[in-house]
């Protein structure tokens, strides 16, 4: 174990990214047990596609129900449903749609599949033991890819599929900065759809903004806007008339 005090280690290893903290605690003989580091390594073995998107600017966040449960045992039950998780590149240059989706692919876990069709990754159920001989467990997982491979600023996503990213009764979600070290709640009023903020899980269709605060820009929040296929007509409102986020729909 190392000599520092773990009040002391501890905010050292946080201001650190994943990747880094995992080479420290090797280094220091320790374990890593921050859930936002877990959460990326879970999916990434290694970050230099990471890397390149922050170089170009991206803001790389990873959006779904339950992030926290990633790296808990008891959520990888046999027959389980996996988790659905979408990756988006908050990338405006479009440099990461450019290097495109194998880029992406060298940098998750080996063991993945990729379905073209759908543009979504599988990551099986895996298991395995730290340095303190602790079994860890985690679920499947399906993450979506399409943000990476088309760059559009609007997702289209069935709703079926749009409602798995959410857990009811209270609506939430959660998301995750790689920058920021923090797995973070979503809720409302940071969810609008038709009508304004949203606190039922019909009500993300036929189109939802959900708003991201970043951590890497201060003061941006990034607007992630998801639309069900053959999605009608609608009006964004937005929170300043001709400026700042959007905060309603209208048809």
């Amino acid at each position: 174990m190392p000599n520092l005090p773990w009040e002391i280690l501890n905010p050292i290893i946080r201001s650190l990214d994943p990747f880094q903290a995992k080479k420290a605690a090797n280094a220091l003989s320790f374990i890593d047990e921050d859930e936002s580091h877990r959460l990326w390594r879970t999916i990434f073995k290694d970050d230099a596609w990471i890397k390149m998107a922050l170089n170009c600017g991206s803001d790389p966040v990873l959006i779904g129900a339950n992030l926290r449960t990633v790296t808990n045992s008891c959520q990888a039950k046999k027959g389980g449903k996996p988790l659905y998780i979408v990756l988006r590149a908050n990338d405006w240059s479009g440099d990461t749609r450019y290097a495109g989706v194998t880029s992406l692919r060298r940098s998750l876990r080996t063991d993945h599949c990729y379905d073209q069709k759908n543009h979504e990754v599988t990551l099986p159920k895996l298991s395995w033991y730290n340095t303190a001989n602790k079994k860890i467990t985690v679920p499947k997982i399906k993450l979506n890819v399409k943000d990476i491979v088309f760059g559009a600023e609007i997702m289209e996503l069935k709703g079926k599929t749009t409602r798995k990213l959410f857990e009811q009764n209270p609506l939430r979600s959660n998301f995750c900065f790689y920058s920021s070290g923090n797995i973070c709640t979503l809720a409302s009023p940071n969810i609008v759809g038709v009508g304004g903020s949203i606190s039922q899980r019909d009500a993300l269709t036929p189109i939802c903004v959900l708003n991201l605060p970043s951590s890497r820009h201060q003061g941006k929040t990034w607007q992630f806007t998801i639309e069900t296929p053959g999605c009608p007509p609608v009006k964004p409102i937005l929170k300043n008339g001709k400026s700042g986020p959007i905060v309603e729909y209208r048809y």
